[in-house]
Formats: C-alpha cells, sequence, structure tokens
C-alpha cells in the first residue's frame, strides 16, 4: 500500500510544499510528507470524528508508519481505536474518581475507557475490568463500580441495565430529532453494527469505518461498487433522488444544465466514495476526565 520512492524534489500533494530532504509517503499514487501523515492521525486521536485515519479510499494505521509517530502515540492510538470500535451506548468508563487537584471540590470521573459492556447478552457470563489508572473495578455487565470482586455477584445488574437501554435510547431520540435517514444519516446496514452514518462529502457509495459494510447512503441497503445500483434505474451516485444536481453513472453531462450551472449539494472529491463518519449521542460521549 505504502511505499518510499528515492530522495528527489517531490510535491506532497496536501500542503504542496516542495521536499526534497527525504522519501515522499507513497499511498495508493499519491504523494505525502512525514508532517501531513502524522497531522492525520493526530486529528484521529484528537477526536472520534476524524476517526480512522484516511486517505481516499485507504484506511491507515500508526503501525505502518514507525517513522513517523512514536511507540508512545501507537499506544495510545490502539487505546482509542478499541474504545471506537465499541457501539457508543456499550461503551464502559472507570466508575472511580479522583478528587480536584487543590483537594477542594466535588471529585470527578476518570473517564477512562474500560471496555465494553455486555448488558446481560449472556446472563451466565460475569466479566470485570481494572481501570489502568485508579486501579477501580466495574462490572462489564452493567458498568456498575465495585470495590472488591466479591461484590459481583451481589449487585443489581438488572435495574442497571434497564435504566441504562431505557436511557441510551432516549439520548438517541433527542440527537436524531428532526434528521431524516437517508439524507441526514444512515445506518449501517451489518446487523451486528448498526451505527448511524453521516455522509460528509463525496458519493452516496459508503464505507462504514467500522465493520467495512459497502452500502447506498440513500436507501441504506449493502451495494458494491460496481454493482449497477447507481444507475437511473436505482438511485443516483451523487446527491438525492429528485434533486436537479442528482447524477447516475449512465448520466451523461455533456451539454445538460447540470453540467454548467448545478454543483452538487454535498461537496465530493474525486478521489474518494463516500466520507462516511460514525453519529452516537454526541462525538464525544466519554466523561470529563479528572485531573490530579
Amino acid at each position: 500500500m505504502a511505499s518510499s520512492t528515492s530522495p528527489r524534489t517531490w510535491r506532497c500533494e496536501v500542503c504542496l510544499d516542495d521536499h526534497k530532504d527525504y522519501a515522499s509517503i507513497n499511498i495508493d499514487d499519491h504523494k505525502f510528507c512525514t508532517a501531513c501523515i502524522k497531522q492525520l492521525f493526530d486529528k484521529a486521536l484528537a477526536h472520534e470524528f476524524h476517526w480512522p485515519a484516511k486517505s481516499h479510499r485507504t484506511v491507515l494505521h500508526p503501525t505502518q508508519f514507525p517513522h513517523v509517530v512514536s511507540v508512545g502515540f501507537i499506544t495510545a492510538y490502539k487505546a482509542d481505536e478499541r474504545e471506537y470500535k465499541c457501539e457508543n451506548f456499550r461503551r464502559g468508563y472507570c466508575a472511580g474518581s479522583v478528587s480536584a487537584a487543590d483537594g477542594k471540590g466535588e471529585a470527578k470521573p476518570y473517564g477512562i475507557f474500560v471496555g465494553r459492556l455486555h448488558y446481560g447478552e449472556d446472563p451466565n457470563v460475569y466479566a470485570v475490568s481494572s481501570c489502568a489508572s485508579c486501579k477501580q473495578m466495574s462490572c462489564l455487565n452493567c458498568g456498575h463500580g465495585l470495590e472488591r470482586l466479591t461484590d459481583l455477584g451481589y449487585h443489581d445488574c438488572v435495574t442497571r441495565i434497564s435504566l441504562a437501554l431505557e436511557k441510551a435510547k432516549k439520548e438517541e431520540n433527542v440527537a436524531f430529532a428532526g434528521l431524516r435517514q437517508g439524507r441526514d444519516f444512515q445506518i449501517c446496514p451489518n446487523e451486528s453494527c448498526q451505527r448511524r452514518i453521516q455522509l460528509s462529502e463525496a458519493c452516496n457509495h459508503v464505507v462504514c469505518a467500522y465493520c467495512g459494510m459497502s452500502f447506498c447512503f440513500v436507501c441504506g441497503t449493502p451495494q458494491a461498487e460496481d454493482g449497477g445500483h447507481w444507475q437511473r434505474s436505482g438511485y443516483p451516485r451523487y446527491n438525492l433522488p429528485g434533486e436537479e444536481g442528482a447524477r447516475h453513472d449512465d448520466q451523461s453531462l455533456a451539454g445538460s444544465d447540470y453540467a454548467e450551472t448545478q454543483p452538487d449539494s454535498r461537496p465530493h472529491s474525486p478521489f474518494a466514495w463516500g466520507n462516511a463518519r460514525a453519529l452516537g449521542q454526541g462525538w464525544d460521549n466519554r466523561p470529563a476526565q479528572g485531573k490530579v
């Protein structure tokens, strides 16, 4: 996927700076400088909206670029990756807390991701996770904090699970109130994923960043790039059905009013499929982390 060329003058296709002191990073026939590749990973680590780091159609991982990022950065990226791959409402965070730095005020939660909450998927299985920072134990069935391991079988998981699922449903309804499926968001058709996806740019053929499912953003059905779904007998590749800017694969643009006067209602890149990002109750729904 990625390769290097011998050092000579070349231009980064992102920042457009010329370089000659080191080899370019080539990804899918495009040249990148180390600073721009690092920026992709920095943005992905800083906020889930930018995860995973991508270049056009290619998903990137920092382990592929050990000469660009540090070992510590790769460790932090993998930790966030584990969290981001988990469904929003099943993300478990440390139930422990830490006092304010000055010893005054209310203690704040650590807010560190500790694992995926099972919510009673298998009533015969109990799981516990220990926070790497404060060592607080948490039940991964309901998210409740445990003072000791023996507490696992004595707290009320059933009630907590019911309340948690009810809260998640309410938050979801509030977050998506007024939004229309197929225009403002779409649900990944993979039954084991079901994440809500936002199309930020490019065409209506999207690939879920979490499970890799390829589907149509408009109708929400699994679709391949070359499956004929984007013909006039199906759905437009760009924009929405009925819009003046709607464009199908078998539609000629030569001499059309669209070609001369109609911009796409959503920006698109000639290098990429739909740029799909996952939506949740909030882009960053983890608790505010306490600081010691």
